[in-house]
Parts: structure tokens; C-alpha cells; sequence
């Protein structure tokens, strides 16, 4: 222990009369008592004042100490000068107070106040980029204070495998940059283990390129959560092998973090195959997976997934204004931006390019609103939910073979598809319902679908009702475009398609089975048609394989055909029946079942309407009427 001079040691002692208090005495008590208390003729205390201390000739003495004393002044007859009941030196701080400068704040002891937030470099940490200050910074941690600062502007090299127990503690560590040293012992910079801590800011550097991109990239993390309630927010990371945010627990936070140069995963919140897993959010975040690790060939670099563990959830979950680019190379379906096993989730205002697939999972009950997902390679699914109970809105799907496809094993049901842009290349809207499970009281409503099949079902789906679209056909390649197209739908499946504009389709609604099954309950209303192509197969609604459409209402629908010879196919079962326009005799020229009919627009008596009564599915056999 060293001591200060004290305040007014070596300085004149007045008398009232403004002269040296020569030969006068100052006393040194404990404070508010009559106990004497040491005072020193060194800094080292070590060497002691009589007490009274008697002044010199020049009413000057020199006094050390340590803490609080009573001080008394008296003349050289003994006659009070001063009682100062309680003095601290100016580096005491055990009986100061603090008081904030705000309404209703209470005062507390300036050396607690001071205590509430250490810096590492507090612990010796030097922060100098070249010195290891992995010891120091876990001392800093290990500390109990409730909130530990990295200087801005340094860097702090560490070995690895830090790890906080400390509840409710928040690091602080912007403008700092912490760097793992190459060829560290652990590729995992931060475990919080300690409930409601929160880490803000900095860099943090997984320095892969040196050493750390080897072993299990799921123990290879920046900052790995292990305790509820827990934030990481506003860092930047970079060059990790594994992953950058790792989590496991519930309400876990990451927020308006930059993320770039990962390995695998951006942001990873892992499950549990006992429990599920409640209010988990990632918001706001930039991740720049375009360079993941390759494995088997394929890029594996994943935006963000919340995983749950067999018969468990993510529940009550968020995904929201994330920024995510992933590979840009060819990629298998494990390269997707943005993936959730759970429910009752929202998924909203999310921005992705490139990787595999826009969004996967979810869960029921999941909301899936204003997305962008673009420029997707590989896979190519702008979004592939899992569950019933949801809904799909305005969202973009561009540069995708598929704007949203539901399949595997999953009954959706409820489903609520409206205000989407899906312009892709195979299926806008594909509703892919496994054996055995359902996808009924479907609602595709409002949606911009440009593709090769705008709505195409397989399976059981009942109730579907596809209103106010607009579909764009590939007028390019009129074989291949289907409206709507229903695969082996169940018996009697109440398809309502009202209201919808089709353009560029040769076929804009059409059915198929590959058995001899009559489905009833089909109804295509007011809605506008502009087929393409003079071709003997475009129809309004067309039956294929041996479908045969049994009660159905085709009614109220503009019909624009694109060229003479158009044939609208009001019923065309496996015998081509069919009703035809055209000029001319369709002798030679126009195919059709047995009972077809033909007018001639160029009219004539005898050759106006044609009735087909030889030669199935041949091009001779009309007869003039």
C-alpha cells in the first residue's frame, strides 16, 4: 500500500489573523470519533507523524495517509482553529457517492458505480494484435461484473474456447476487433452460458485461412449462445469454418449482424429432440454465404436455420428483413437462405439471392409475406413450406424453376396464397400432395403466375379455389403450357376458376388421369382467355390421358383465339370430342373424335357445320350439314 499527501500537507496553516499557525497542532482521528488515527512522513508509510502533529515555524507540516480521517486544527495555546469531521484523500473513493443526473436517481458509492463495467484491458489484455490475450479476456469474463468493454480500435488475439457463465452480462465490444490466432486450440471464440446476456458489436474473426478450417465445423463458431434470452447483435464476422451465431435455447436474438466468408451456417439455432423451442428471432441481418464449404461437389453454405429436433419445434419463431446471399455456383438442396423445422412462424420482408431455395419449412400457422427470393441456381425453389394453416403473400419469386411448391409428407390444408409474383420457368404454384395426406379448402387468389404450369395439384386436393390471377403462358412452346393442370386429383374435387386472366396458354385448364375416372364438380367462370397458336390441340379445358370430366360448368369466359383453325374443347375425353372453328372443310386437315363438330366461319349452304361421323381421331370422315 502506498499513501497521498495530504490535502493542505506542506501548505501554510493560518492563523485568523492570516499569519503562520507556527507551532500549532493538527490532530488525525477516525472519522466521527476521539481515536487517534496514523498519519505518515512517507509515501510508504512507513514512517510515523507524532499525533499532534507539530507545525514548523512556517505553520507547515507533511502528513500521509490512507481512507478517512477527523481532522483538528488548533494555535500553539491550544485554541480550535478547525474540526473537519470527515476528510477522504482525493483517490479514496470509499465514501464518495454518485448520483446519475436524472429525476428519482439515488446516490450509490462511486468505487461500486465504477465497478459496473470493467474493460478487459483492465486484466491485462493489450490488445495489440500480436500478444495472446485469451487469459486476460477469460479473467475479465470470469470477473462477475455485469458488463465488460473491449477498447475500440484494438485487436485482441485469442486461442480460443472463451466461455461466460455470468447472468445478465453484456459485452461490449465495438469498434474492437477479436481474432482468433492461427492455428488456435479451439475453432469456438464465445460460449454465453449465463441467461440475458447480450454481446454488441465488434469484429470477430475466425481467421480460417490460417490454420482453423479443419474438424467438425459444428464446434467451429464465433459466438455460440447456450442459455435463454440471450442477444448477439450488431457484430461482424468473418472467416469462420463452421458457423458464425450458434444457439441453442429459446427467445435467442440475433440483430442487424454482418456476416460474410462463413463456412457453413450464418446464423444456427440447433434443437432438441425432447423439448421444442420457443421465440427464437433473427432480424435484420446481412450473410454473405457465396462462400461456403464444398462437399461432394456441392456448395453447402446455408443463410440461416432454425432446426428442431424429431417430433419437436421452433415455435412462435421469426425471420425477418434479413439481407442473404448464397452460392452463386451449382448447388444441392442443402444451400438454402432461409429454413425453419417449426411453427407458428413469420417470415417476412427477407431479401435472398443465389443458393438453392428462397425459403424451406415453417411449419402451420406460418406467415410468409413481402419476401424477395431471386436469381436462385441448383434446386431452384423460391419457396417450399411444410404444413397446413398458412399463408403466402407478396412475395417475389424470380429466376426459380418454381415460384412454391408443397410436398413430402405434410396435409396442406387452409392454405392462403395470395398477391404473389412467381415468374419462373416450370411451375408458378405446384401443390404436391403425398399418399395419404390432404390438401384441401386451398385458396390461390390475386397472384402474378408466368411459367410453363401456373397451378399445378397432384393428389387430393378439394375445395381448390384459383380466382383473380393472371396467368402468362410460353407462348413459345404451346405443348407444354398448362394453366391450371389437375394430376390425378380424388373423385369429385370442387375446383372453382373464376375470375383469372390466362394469357399465352394453349390449354388453360386441363385434367389428368392415367385410369378411366369421371370427375365431377369442375367449374371454370368468367374468366378471360387468350389462347395461343394455331393449333389443333389448344382448348379451354382439355382432358387428358383417360380422364373423362363428368358435371362441369364452363360458362361466362371471354375467349380471344390468337388465330383461325383455334379448336375449343369444351369436353375432349380419350375419344377427342370436341367442338372446332376454322374456314373451309376441315377434311384432310382437322383431327377429331367421332360426334366432333366443326363450323366453317367462311359459312356456305352445306359446308357451314361439319359433324365428324368416321375415322376416329382421324382428319377425314366430316360431313357437310
Amino acid at each position: 500500500m502506498s499513501g497521498l499527501i495530504i490535502p493542505n500537507a506542506k501548505q501554510q496553516y493560518l492563523d485568523g489573523n492570516g499569519n503562520p499557525l507556527a507551532g500549532g497542532f493538527v490532530y488525525y482521528y477516525i472519522p466521527s470519533t476521539t481515536t487517534f488515527k496514523n498519519t505518515y512522513q512517507n509515501a510508504a508509510l512507513t514512517i510515523l507523524n507524532t499525533n499532534p502533529i507539530v507545525l514548523d515555524s512556517a505553520g507547515e507540516c507533511i502528513a500521509y495517509g490512507s481512507g478517512s480521517y477527523r481532522q483538528i486544527v488548533t494555535d500553539v495555546n491550544g485554541n480550535l482553529i478547525w474540526d473537519q469531521p470527515t476528510y477522504a484523500f482525493p483517490n479514496d473513493t470509499s465514501n464518495i457517492t454518485y448520483t446519475a443526473p436524472y429525476t428519482n436517481a439515488v446516490s450509490e458509492i462511486l468505487t461500486s458505480k465504477l465497478a459496473e463495467s470493467v474493460s478487459v484491458n483492465d486484466f491485462g489484455a493489450k490488445g495489440d494484435g500480436s500478444t495472446d490475450d485469451t487469459t486476460s479476456i477469460q479473467n475479465a469474463l470470469n470477473s462477475g461484473v455485469k458488463q465488460v468493454v473491449f477498447v475500440p480500435g484494438q485487436t485482441y488475439l485469442i486461442n480460443g474456447g472463451l466461455t461466460c457463465s455470468t447472468a445478465g452480462l453484456n459485452i461490449i465490444a465495438t469498434g474492437a476487433t477479436i481474432k482468433l490466432k492461427n492455428s488456435a486450440s479451439s475453432l469456438s471464440m464465445l460460449t454465453l452460458s449465463g441467461a440475458n446476456s447480450t454481446v454488441n458489436g465488434g469484429t470477430w474473426d475466425g481467421n480460417k485461412a490460417n490454420g482453423n478450417s479443419t474438424g467438425d465445423v459444428y464446434n467451429s463458431f464465433n459466438i455460440r449462445i447456450a442459455a435463454d434470452y440471450c442477444t448477439v447483435k450488431n457484430i461482424t464476422s468473418i472467416n469462420t469454418w463452421g458457423m458464425s451465431i450458434k444457439g441453442f435455447g429459446n427467445f435467442m436474438s440475433a440483430l442487424n449482424n454482418n456476416i460474410k466468408n462463413t463456412g457453413v451456417y450464418g446464423i444456427f439455432f440447433d434443437g432438441s429432440s425432447s423439448v421444442s423451442h420457443y421465440g427464437n428471432r433473427a432480424i435484420g441481418n446481412t450473410i454473405d454465404m457465396s462462400n461456403g464449404i464444398i462437399s461432394g461437389g456441392q456448395n453447402q453454405g446455408q443463410g440461416i436455420l432454425f432446426t428442431a429436433g424429431t417430433g419437436q419445434y421452433q415455435i412462435d419463431w421469426e425471420l425477418s428483413d434479413n439481407n442473404i446471399t448464397g452460392p452463386q455456383t451449382t448447388v444441392n438442396d442443402q444451400a438454402i437462405n432461409l429454413a425453419v423445422r417449426g411453427k407458428n412462424g413469420i417470415v417476412s420482408n427477407n431479401l435472398t439471392r443465389y443458393g438453392a431455395m428462397g425459403f424451406s419449412e415453417g411449419g402451420e400457422y406460418t406467415v410468409i409475406d413481402g419476401n424477395r427470393f431471386l436469381n436462385l441456381v441448383g434446386v431452384r425453389y423460391g419457396i417450399e413450406p411444410s404444413g397446413g394453416n398458412l399463408v403466402i403473400s407478396n412475395n417475389i419469386v424470380v429466376d426459380a424453376d418454381y415460384g412454391m411448391i408443397c410436398s413430402n409428407n405434410y396435409n396442406f390444408d387452409n392454405l392462403m396464397i395470395t398477391g404473389n409474383n412467381f415468374s419462373v420457368t416450370t411451375n408458378a404454384i405446384k401443390l404436391q400432395i403425398s399418399t395419404g395426406y390432404t390438401g384441401q379448402n386451398v385458396v390461390i387468389s390475386g397472384n402474378y403466375l408466368k411459367s410453363y404450369f401456373g397451378v399445378y395439384t397432384q393428389g387430393d386436393i378439394k375445395n381448390l379455389t384459383i380466382s383473380s390471377n393472371i396467368f402468362i403462358g410460353p407462348a413459345a412452346d404451346f405443348s407444354s403450357g398448362r394453366g391450371v393442370y389437375l394430376d390425378t386429383p380424388t373423385a369429385n374435387p370442387y375446383v372453382f376458376i373464376t375470375s383469372n386472366t390466362f394469357a399465352n396458354w394453349q390449354r388453360p385448364y386441363s385434367i389428368y388421369s392415367a385410369s378411366a375416372t369421371t370427375f365431377n364438380y369442375l367449374f371454370a367462370t368468367n374468366n378471360n382467355l387468350s389462347l395461343a397458336g394455331n393449333n389443333n390441340n389448344s382448348s379451354v379445358w382439355n382432358a387428358e390421358g383417360s380422364a373423362i370430366i363428368g358435371t362441369t360448368v364452363i360458362s361466362g369466359n371471354n375467349v380471344n383465339p390468337a388465330a383461325l383453325g383455334l379448336q375449343l374443347n369444351i369436353i375432349d375425353q380419350a375419344t377427342n370430342l370436341n367442338t372446332q372453328y376454322g374456314t373451309g372443310s376441315p377434311n384432310g386437315s382437322i383431327t377429331g373424335g367421332i360426334g366432333s363438330v366443326y363450323i366453317n366461319k367462311s359459312g356456305g349452304a352445306g359446308t357451314t357445320l361439319y359433324v365428324k361421323e368416321s375415322g376416329a381421331n382421324t382428319n377425314t370422315g366430316w360431313v357437310g350439314k
